[in-house]
């Protein structure tokens, strides 16, 4: 996951504004490495692993309320001015919250950089990242729901053509 102590300073910005994260519990310094320790739930499903099951767990929700969930967690996160830098579903944990929806956490954040307000570069580029690494386990139906969901729980007004178009262009350099 890169840098430990890039992740554990990460992981602690993440939780002060209040973004889903591993809650950081220990961070070690050994002569030449570093090491942490974070809180995980039994219960944690990478998204990705989701993604590829043929059935989900029965303690899932069914899928469209899982893109549901990862698309407003992702607004939150870029409305909160963080630009994940390796967005990807194996970076996206899911755990049932026990009133049928997810609570949904962000692990790899030691490239995570944080604004302000994120630009929209940074927007684009966290999405396109993302909708590359799932556009094999998705369907198009699922990938217009994520980005419709994305942009209305966005706390500023999106247009979705163009960030479609944004994406679009970025996922094919």
């Amino acid at each position: 996951d890169g840098d430990p102590l890039a992740a554990w300073r990460a992981s602690w910005r993440l939780d002060a504004l209040h973004v889903g994260t591993p809650e950081p519990l220990l961070l070690l310094r050994l002569p030449g490495r570093v090491l942490t320790a974070q809180r995980y739930s039994g219960a944690h499903i990478a998204a990705q692993a989701l993604l590829r099951a043929q059935t989900l767990p029965a303690a899932m929700p069914p899928r469209a309320r899982l893109v549901r969930a990862v698309a407003a967690a992702v607004a939150l996160l870029h409305d909160r001015g963080v630009a994940h830098g390796a967005l990807v579903p194996a970076n996206i944990h899911l755990t049932p919250d026990g009133q049928g929806g997810v609570r949904v956490l962000f692990t790899g954040v030691s490239s995570a950089r944080f604004y302000t307000a994120l630009p929209w570069r940074c927007r684009v580029r966290d999405l396109a990242r993302f909708y590359s690494a799932a556009y094999d386990t998705t369907s198009a139906a699922e990938r217009r729901l994520f980005l419709r969901v994305y942009c209305a729980a966005l706390s500023s007004p999106c247009d979705m053509r163009q960030l479609l178009l944004a994406i679009w262009e970025a996922s094919q350099r």
